[in-house]
């Protein structure tokens, strides 16, 4: 998998360079930790993921959250696995495809977009005097969640920080933050009020700090 660091450190890649780094790489052969790292190196080029599915976002939350859940974890559920490895090997087929089928493709340069990291007081400051019951403020709730789970303090404390509903915020706010449903559509997801809950979870964790 050196060769997979090595791309992910690189601040752009092609399809054909991505292709070469996977050259011997067996996805059924991968454990846990390697399928997250083939799966967050695709997602810090999302313009790639773009070109390679007509349902990017779908793909990105689910890289996403599986990454998020592991680091939480420290490990995936057999059949998170089992479906992350399938997803990856889908991707894996269409990259090698891709350059096959079309050169200008292949060689088509993507830039490393690096996941953001924020600090404790982004998120702090962030729910100050907000009023997460209001339903109009329902996308400054997703705004606030985007900072707490890209905050490395909160994420190693995530099961205090959210409590039972921390998975849940998550896969709520990674449809927010890739794009798979809208503002409005998440409103009215059947998820929202276990979002909502996971929100006030936190924001009764923030007050602690």
């Amino acid at each position: 998998m050196n060769s997979l660091t090595r791309l992910a450190d690189s601040q752009h890649t092609s399809m054909a360079q991505f292709d070469d780094a996977l050259v011997g790489i067996r996805i059924a052969k991968l454990d846990d930790v390697e399928l997250i790292q083939l799966a967050e190196t695709f997602l810090q080029f999302p313009t790639m993921i773009d070109e390679l599915s007509q349902h990017a976002g779908y793909f990105k939350k689910l890289f996403d959250t599986n990454s998020f859940y592991h680091a939480v974890k420290g490990e995936l559920t057999p059949r998170m696995s089992d479906n992350l490895a399938q997803k990856l090997r889908t991707f894996v087929n269409r990259v090698h495809r891709n350059i096959q089928d079309n050169s200008e493709i292949a060689n088509r340069s993507y830039r490393r977009v690096a996941i953001p990291e924020y600090e404790l007081i982004h998120v702090i400051t962030h729910f100050r005097d907000l009023d997460i019951y209001d339903g109009r403020r329902f996308k400054s709730n997703l705004e606030g969640a985007t900072l707490a789970v890209h905050c490395p303090e909160i994420v190693q404390d995530a099961r205090t920080a959210f409590r039972h509903r921390w998975f849940n915020t998550k896969q709520v706010q990674a449809d927010y933050e890739w794009g798979a449903k809208t503002v409005a559509e998440l409103k009215e997801d059947g998820r929202s009020g276990m979002f909502l809950e996971g929100i006030a979870n936190l924001n009764h964790y923030l007050r602690t700090r």
